[in-house]
């Protein structure tokens, strides 16, 4: 699970994330909106792969209890990030 999880990180090690988000002094412009979208569109794209790569692990382990947290982990994960972007559209 460590080689799968770290692959998956080393993979997202290419996001670009704008440094303007978040400062909440500016005014909100065109490009600050742009740089927020692309925030939100980076953070899902790595939960996507994290989410992906627990199920993965999850459908190898042999033990089913261990499969079930991995699951369950998964889910969680997805649910949060689920709950961000329909925070992100208002």
């Amino acid at each position: 699970m460590k080689e799968r999880l770290s692959q998956t990180f080393e993979g997202l090690k290419g996001l670009k994330i704008p440094s303007q988000v978040g400062k909440t002094s500016e005014p909100l412009t065109v490009q600050t909106f742009i740089a927020s979208v692309v925030t939100v569109l980076c953070i899902v794209q790595a939960t996507s792969q994290l989410v992906n790569a627990l199920k993965t692990e999850a459908e190898s382990q042999s033990d089913s209890e261990q499969q079930k947290k991995l699951l369950a982990a998964a889910k969680l994960l997805a649910d949060a990030t689920a709950r961000m972007v329909e925070a992100a559209k208002v």
